[in-house]
């Protein structure tokens, strides 16, 4: 209980106190009066009924305002506990969302090579060419076999973003949580991604890239590509968030092959 509801509650019961010992001195009187007098101390005692009722009324003013401290505490005590619920909640997600990413640098430490097979993979994909389809069509048609080794990674990668997206209900939260995984991943792995999400196993992992701007730090390696620009296209500008490579890129026409 709070110290300006203590003082409010103790004026209070003082209050009533000095009313009952006043009602009781009131009501005493007519008994002093008529000490001796049977049938007027029967009159009197009648008349006292009004002095009960009086005292009844008081004693219900105090009771609710005793009710109505008591409800303000609960309702503190119940919005305290929310709080507390909310920011447990908080914390252990972002515990499960950093112990998912720990796991998945784990697996892609351990799958083929790591990091450096995959940037192997991503230059055996460019250096494919199927020279009947276009050159974003046979990487994409390519990377599904090629980046094949590493589906495990990807879909870990996928689900991270999943859990996110089910256990936190406010967008702003969401938006914080996936800044997580989207920090732990290097130019290479963005780049695969950007293949990755292109094919038929990436397109929900697709969703998530775009919505939580993935590429807003992404600079691919080549400096200027034709074949980058064109599978930069494949997705909305929100993917790329404020990336100044993809704004100048918008800019200009890519070079000829």
């Amino acid at each position: 209980m709070q110290r300006g509801q203590i003082l409010c509650y103790n004026t209070t019961m003082w209050i009533f106190i000095a009313i009952l010992i006043f009602i009781v001195l009131v009501g005493a009187l007519p008994f002093l009066w008529t000490w001796f007098d049977v049938a007027t101390v029967g009159q009197a005692g009648d008349s006292f009924a009004i002095i009960t009722s009086v005292i009844t009324f008081f004693a219900l003013v105090v009771l609710l305002k005793t009710f109505r401290l008591q409800k303000g505490e609960l309702e503190n005590a119940v919005r305290f506990m929310a709080e507390q619920n909310e920011t447990n909640k908080k914390q252990l997600t972002y515990n499960l969302v950093f112990q998912l990413c720990e796991q998945y640098r784990e697996v892609l430490k351990n799958t083929h090579g790591g990091k450096a097979g995959l940037k192997n993979v991503i230059e055996t994909t460019r250096n494919v060419r199927i020279y009947a389809m276009s050159r974003k069509d046979n990487i994409i048609n390519v990377a599904e076999k090629q980046f094949s080794p590493y589906t495990v990674c990807f879909q870990l990668l996928y689900h991270i973003f999943k859990f996110i997206e089910d256990e936190t209900y406010k967008e702003k939260e969401r938006v914080k949580y996936a800044r997580i995984p989207r920090a732990m991943l290097s130019g290479i792995e963005l780049e695969a991604l950007l293949i990755h999400c292109l094919t038929k196993r990436g397109k929900d992992m697709k969703i998530f890239v775009e919505k939580y701007e993935m590429f807003n730090h992404y600079s691919p390696n080549i400096l200027y590509d034709g074949l980058w620009f064109e599978l930069m296209k494949e997705y909305k500008p929100e993917a790329f968030g404020d990336n100044p490579f993809y704004a100048g890129m918008m800019k200009h026409q890519p070079p000829p092959e």
